[in-house]
């Protein structure tokens, strides 16, 4: 067993020479280091792909990828009813279709007796609306990515 030690250790340190040589022919070539990885990526070869894998980072537990997927749920729930209710401040507590269409006619009264900035505000509130959504809707992507990393699948 130490023989084959010895021969790993010796392979092991060709294996760092060999890369250091890339690395300097390289240099601060974005070009070459792009190249480089098109033909490791390109090369589907089980053995390199084995290798590459040791230098990715460990999965995680399930238990922390769950909490984690629970965690961004929760998120993306608290973003959409932000967004939801910036988007639309009135809706937040109607009672009945009265109080829609009372939110309606005072809100054409307010923009004929606007400021000049109205416009600007309600763009401003459409745009950070827009963004809470987005974030909502990311975060549930990502919870549903962090759920299927640790193995768990709808069907």
């Amino acid at each position: 067993m130490v023989d084959s030690d010895h021969g790993l250790d010796e392979e092991i340190d060709e294996l760092v020479l060999s890369v250091k040589a890339v690395m300097l022919l390289c240099g601060n070539s974005v070009e070459c280091r792009n190249s480089l990885r098109e033909r490791i990526r390109d090369m589907q070869d089980e053995e390199i792909d084995s290798f590459l894998d040791v230098f990715h980072k460990p999965q995680r537990g399930l238990l922390p990828q769950i909490s984690m997927a629970v965690g961004e749920i929760i998120l993306a729930s608290v973003l959409l009813f932000l967004g939801v209710a910036i988007l639309t401040p009135a809706l937040v507590g109607f009672s009945g279709p009265e109080a829609f269409l009372h939110y309606f006619v005072s809100a054409q009264v307010a923009l004929i007796n606007a400021v000049p900035y109205f416009p600007f505000v309600l763009l401003t509130d459409f745009i950070v609306a827009i963004a809470l959504l987005s974030s909502a809707f990311y975060a549930l992507k990502e919870s549903a990515e962090k759920i299927e990393s640790a193995g768990l699948r709808y069907r």
